[in-house]
């Protein structure tokens, strides 16, 4: 049962990680990212842990363990970059009040949509 609340643990602070790293820009992009990685990782870690037929708590914490390693590790390379928290969006939205220029055209979101249809 340990395994399962370290394994999610893990997975929650994997896709903190992995989101950080995209530098996605509205709260909305962070969340759905968030989510596209949770259920990617897990999809992912039943692949690999049903080829040696490990599908237990254990096999998930050391999946987990392993891949917030790796996210760590290219979350430190790009420079330990940070979502923007909800200070800097209110501080952001003030000074750019009336302009719609620091905003992503619409398009650029149909990606990560489609990939949140296909999970």
């Amino acid at each position: 049962m340990a395994g399962f609340f370290v394994g999610g643990a893990a997975l929650a602070a994997t896709a903190w990680l992995v989101v950080a790293c995209l530098r996605l820009g509205s709260l909305a992009e962070r969340l759905l990212g968030w989510w596209l990685v949770v259920c990617a990782e897990v999809v992912a870690a039943a692949e690999v842990l049903s080829l040696a037929h490990a599908i237990r708590p254990l096999g998930y914490a050391l999946f987990e363990a392993g891949a917030l390693l790796i996210a760590l590790a290219a979350w430190l390379y790009l420079g330990r970059p940070c979502p923007r928290g909800l200070l800097h969006m209110c501080a952001h939205a003030h000074l750019h009040m009336g302009t719609h220029a620091h905003r992503r055209p619409m398009w650029t979101h149909v990606p990560l949509v489609l990939l949140a249809l296909a999970v």
